[in-house]
C-alpha cells in the first residue's frame, strides 16, 4: 500500500501542475493503478484502525477503486489529480503512523518477556 502511494506521489511530483498531468498519459496510468491498489488494500484494514482515523474518507477510497476498475469512463483527470495530491498524502501519513504503532507494540511485547525464575530453579 505504501509502495503504491509512493508511486502515485512520484507521478504527481513529476508533473508539477495539473495541466502537465492532463497531458501525461503515463502518469495518469500510474496514478490510476496506484489508487486501485490502495483501494483494494484499504478493504483489508481492520475496522478499529479505520475508526481511529475517521477523518480519512474510507468509503470514498473503497469506491474509487470500483470506479477505476469498472466505470473507468466516469473517472476524471481532475479527480485523480486531487486524490493523488491531497488524499493520498493523508492516507500515507495514517499508514506510516499505524506501522510505527505496530512496531512499538511489538517492541513492548518483547520487553515484557518474563525472566522470573520458575519454582524449583536455583
Amino acid at each position: 500500500m505504501l509502495e503504491a502511494m509512493d508511486r502515485v506521489q512520484a507521478a504527481v511530483e513529476r508533473c508539477k501542475e495539473f495541466e502537465q498531468f492532463e497531458k501525461d498519459r503515463d502518469s495518469q496510468l500510474i496514478v490510476e493503478r496506484g489508487l486501485e491498489i490502495v483501494s483494494e488494500a484499504s478493504r483489508h484494514l481492520p475496522d478499529a484502525l479505520k475508526q481511529r482515523h475517521s477523518n480519512i474518507p474510507w468509503k470514498d477510497i473503497k469506491n474509487i477503486g470500483n470506479i477505476l476498475r469498472h466505470e473507468y469512463e466516469r473517472s476524471s483527470k481532475a479527480i485523480l489529480w486531487e486524490t493523488a495530491q491531497v488524499h493520498v498524502l493523508d492516507l500515507k501519513a495514517v499508514c506510516q503512523a499505524e506501522l510505527q504503532r505496530e512496531v512499538e507494540r511489538e517492541k513492548a511485547k518483547e520487553l515484557k518477556i518474563d525472566t522470573t525464575p520458575s519454582l524449583g530453579s536455583d
